[in-house]
C-alpha cells in the first residue's frame, strides 16, 4: 500500500487560507499522528507510535526513545508532558525525564488514558484496566501525588482523554458512560445521573464557555 496524498499537516490561517506542512518520511504514516502541540511556527511537537517529533521551523527531528506517545500537554513554565503506556515523559529545556510506576506513584493499571494541566500547573493523569479498576491522579508543582480511585469514588469509571478545567474550578474528563466531574471535594457524573433524559450518553470531548455552559461531543455531533 502506498500513500495516496502528501504526508503533511493541514494548516489554515486566520484569513481562511489553507496550506500544508510536510512531515518527515521517517514517520510511519500508517499509524498516523496521535497529538499535535503548536507553540510557534518554529516550535511544533507531534506524538506518534514511533516517538516524539519536533519541528524547529526548518527540519524535523524524532526522539525514537519516546515511543508510543499519545497526548501532549504543556505547563506555564514550558515543561512538556507526553502521555505514553504506563509512563509520562517530561521534556524540559531539551532534557527528558519520566514518571513510571517504578520511580513514582504513577498507576500501573493497564491503560494510561488521560492527561491534563490545570491553571495552577497541577498535572492530572487518568488510568484504568478492564477489570473495573480506575484512577485519577493529581501531581502538584512540588511533585506531591494525590490518588483517587474507583473504590472510594465510584464515579471514576474508565476515565479517558484530555482533562478539561472549567471557569468554576471543576475538573472534567470523559468516562465509560458520561463525564466525570470533580469539584475539589466530590466526584460525580452529571450525564450518567441524568441518563434517562438523554438520547446519547457518550462524551468524547468536553468544552465550556465563559458563562459556565458545558458542551459534550458524541458520535452524533
Amino acid at each position: 500500500m502506498e500513500k495516496s496524498a502528501t504526508w503533511s499537516i493541514a494548516v489554515i490561517d486566520p484569513q481562511g487560507n489553507w496550506s500544508s506542512l510536510e512531515l518527515p518520511d521517517g514517520l510511519n504514516w500508517i499509524f498516523g499522528i496521535n497529538d499535535i502541540l503548536f507553540l510557534a511556527d518554529d516550535d511544533i511537537w507531534l506524538t506518534s507510535y514511533e516517538g516524539l517529533t519536533h519541528y524547529d521551523g526548518k527540519t524535523w527531528s524524532t526522539n525514537k526513545l519516546l515511543i508510543n506517545g499519545k497526548q501532549l500537554a504543556i505547563n506555564s513554565q514550558g515543561k512538556i508532558y507526553v502521555l505514553a503506556s504506563k509512563r509520562i515523559y517530561i521534556v524540559e529545556n531539551g532534557n527528558v525525564s519520566e514518571f513510571t510506576p517504578t520511580n513514582s506513584p504513577l498507576s500501573d493499571l493497564e491503560a494510561t488514558s488521560g492527561l491534563g494541566i490545570d491553571a495552577n500547573d497541577n498535572l492530572w493523569i487518568a488510568s484504568f484496566d478492564w477489570s473495573g479498576n480506575s484512577k485519577i491522579q493529581k501531581v502538584d508543582t512540588d511533585e506531591k501525588w494525590t490518588t483517587f480511585d474507583h473504590t472510594n469514588h465510584p464515579s471514576i469509571d474508565q476515565p479517558v482523554g484530555e482533562f478539561h478545567f472549567d471557569n468554576n474550578g471543576n475538573t472534567w474528563i470523559s468516562a465509560k458512560v458520561g463525564a466525570i466531574k470533580f469539584d475539589g471535594e466530590n466526584f460525580t457524573n452529571p450525564i450518567k445521573e441524568n441518563i434517562s433524559n438523554l438520547e446519547n450518553y457518550k462524551a468524547s470531548s468536553i468544552e465550556s464557555d465563559s458563562e459556565g455552559r458545558m458542551y459534550f461531543a458524541h458520535q452524533y455531533g
